[in-house]
Parts: structure tokens; C-alpha cells; sequence
């Protein structure tokens, strides 16, 4: 199983609310959970408090951001082969043909992987 997100509303916290959604879990299915603490929002303590172990730390990866927008786009939007379409240069880099066509690279801080058996 993979836990994608968990999420408080804001300005709103309900003590124990990922523990006891966990137990609910466990008990209608068995298996392996894995999770991932982005390290930009987290230190991964949750998981740790609630039965998971440190599997591995990710490192760094990145997005584009339009230049002069907020929006991050995910990497996997800016292949080299997809980018060679509007700009015929075979020797630039996916990032050279990013910046040429308005984008500017943001790194995030990794993740780290949990696992709970």
C-alpha cells in the first residue's frame, strides 16, 4: 500500500487523527506501507511516533516554474525529445532548452521513504 498524502485542514488540528486512521486501516487490510515525507513540509516525526522506519532519504530533484508565474511544473514535462520539438538544438541540454523557452529550474529538498511491515 502507498500513502500518498495526509493533510490537515488549515488552522485546524485533530490530536491523534493520522494514528487512529492508521489502526482503522490496519484493520480491514494487511501489507506493506510505504510513505513519503517531503522534507520541505516535514521531518518525517509522524511517521516515526506512529510504527513506520526510515527506509532511505532522496535526494534533491527539481521543477520548472514559468518565468514570472507560481505555477511548478514536474520534470517529467520537459524531456529533452519533447523540447527538441519547438527548439532544433540537438547539443543543448534539457535544461539549456528550458531556460530558452521562459522556464527557470526550482529544487526541492528531497524526501524521505517510510515503511511499515
Amino acid at each position: 500500500w502507498e500513502l500518498v498524502r495526509f493533510c490537515n485542514k488549515i488552522n485546524y488540528n485533530v490530536v491523534g487523527a493520522f494514528s487512529k486512521l492508521l489502526t482503522h486501516f490496519r484493520k480491514l487490510y494487511t501489507g506493506t506501507i510505504i510513505s513519503y515525507a517531503n522534507r520541505i513540509y516535514s521531518n518525517g516525526n509522524l511517521y516515526e511516533k506512529n510504527g513506520f522506519s526510515l527506509l532511505t532519504i532522496n535526494k534533491p530533484s527539481y521543477y520548472y516554474i514559468k518565468k514570472n508565474t507560481e505555477k511548478l511544473l514536474h520534470k517529467t514535462n520537459f524531456k529533452k525529445q519533447h523540447l527538441l520539438k519547438e527548439l532544433n538544438k540537438p547539443e543543448w541540454t534539457e535544461k539549456m532548452l528550458s531556460q530558452e523557452l521562459g522556464y527557470n529550474i526550482i529544487y526541492d529538498c528531497g524526501t524521505k521513504v517510510y515503511v511499515m511491515e
